[in-house]
């Protein structure tokens, strides 16, 4: 059952191999070499195979999900870790491309509202059910606001303008005056960005107002959909285990690690949010796979709650 306390340790507690080595032996004393501490990870993937892909179905039915990416090396290569999260379940896959063809394999056939950075490589998902970050768009606006002269200007008004929107956002849900303030605000804010757009040309500053017009419409989609949330926070909490574990373990050395990597860190964060222990997971996981090949085990995910009805 060694498999456990290993896997466990190299994943959630973000140690190198060789720590994970010289953890089994101070600790247990046992002793394994570096090779055989990487085989485990061949069976364990199995294993983790069909808890993996429950957790990949239950994220795309869900009806909000946040999505996010962030760099994978492979000795010096470079790929992408995807990830899919909700309050529940947290889901990630490893590929070469952090393109739209990446990013329709994360989403399968999820059809409900997704929340995203403005990567462009989401936007094949439907307007009406796309909800892009405000934290992002608020750092965007800050560095306009930094500029000199009249773009300084023009970008601090946007600011204060997407500052007092979040603001209202999060009581949005109070009152239907916080609800008349948002359409109000949403209103100026789409003036401001036209004015500025024309005023600053074919400038930087004039070329980011236009793109924000573009993107206008899915800054919005929490009006029709009361409970989406702002910003994209959950998925990058989700990440940042990784991004630890990234930094302390020299990355990933073959196709193989590459596989598991997504596998155990879906398994460890859903156990997370589910509030089960992880150790006891993955031990039922291991024993069942160990005994007659076939794991049986699912995690106990509830099925997905509709978004309430905004009022009219």
């Amino acid at each position: 059952m060694w498999n456990c306390p290993l896997k466990r340790g190299n994943s959630s507690y973000h140690l190198s191999l060789r720590e994970v080595e010289a953890l089994l032996e101070e600790q247990w004393g046992l002793k394994f070499s570096l090779g055989a501490i990487s085989e485990s990870q061949a069976p364990l993937r199995q294993w983790l195979g069909p808890v993996y892909r429950q957790i990949g179905e239950a994220v795309r039915r869900s009806c909000v999900a946040h999505a996010d990416e962030t760099r994978h090396y492979r000795n010096r290569s470079v790929y992408w870790l995807w990830t899919l999260t909700t309050d529940d379940v947290a889901y990630f896959m490893t590929h070469y491309s952090r393109g739209k063809g990446a990013a329709q394999t994360l989403l399968g056939d999820f059809q409900g509202i997704l929340m995203t950075d403005r990567h462009g490589a989401y936007n094949d998902h439907p307007e009406a059910k796309h909800q892009y970050c405000w934290a992002h768009l608020i750092r965007n606006l800050e560095r306009i606001a930094q500029c000199k002269g009249q773009a300084g200007k023009d970008g601090r008004r946007l600011l204060q303008i997407a500052r007092m929107t979040v603001h209202c956002g999060k009581r949005y849900y109070r009152s239907e005056r916080y609800r008349r303030r948002l359409f109000w605000l949403k209103a100026r804010f789409y003036r401001e960005l036209e004015q500025a757009a024309r005023k600053h040309g074919d400038s930087k500053t004039g070329r980011s107002c236009r793109k924000l017009l573009d993107d206008f419409p899915r800054f919005w989609t929490f009006l029709d959909h009361p409970g989406v949330p702002m910003t994209n926070n959950a998925a990058e909490r989700a990440l940042r285990p990784y991004v630890i574990w990234r930094k302390k373990s020299f990355f990933s050395q073959s196709h193989r690690g590459d596989c598991f990597r997504p596998m155990i860190l879906s398994v460890i964060e859903t156990c997370k949010r589910l509030k089960i222990g992880v150790y006891q997971t993955l031990r039922t996981i291991c024993a069942q796979g160990m005994c007659d090949g076939k794991v049986t085990f699912r995690l106990p995910i509830p099925e997905p709650q509709p978004l309430p009805v905004p009022n009219s």
